[in-house]
């Protein structure tokens, strides 16, 4: 039997401060975005943590959550379930200027 999991993938600071680019993630029964990224935070440690949160539990808007190629608001990530199997991208928000 096969544990279900997402692949991750990490880039810019999230990928330095987890010392990888690449994971494969168990993925708990009814497991959401917002309960992935604070599994992620125990994980990866504090710094990981804080690049992803503001204070106790809410999310920076310094980074972006794709999913299978698709960008998630993450205002709802509480309310987005992740199945087995899904790709899941980490990204710093990019700003340009001129």
């Amino acid at each position: 039997m096969s544990v279900p999991t997402v692949q991750l993938r990490l880039f810019g600071a999230f990928g330095v401060l987890a010392g990888k680019n690449k994971d494969d993630v168990m993925l708990p029964a009814s497991s959401t975005v917002y309960s992935l990224l604070r599994g992620l935070s125990d994980v990866y440690g504090k710094d990981f943590r804080d690049e992803l949160f503001s204070g106790a539990c809410e999310l920076n808007e310094s980074f972006a959550v794709m999913i299978n190629g698709a960008i998630i608001d993450p205002v709802n990530a509480g309310e987005i379930y992740l199945n087995p199997g899904d790709d899941i991208a980490l990204l710093p928000v990019f700003m340009g200027g001129g």
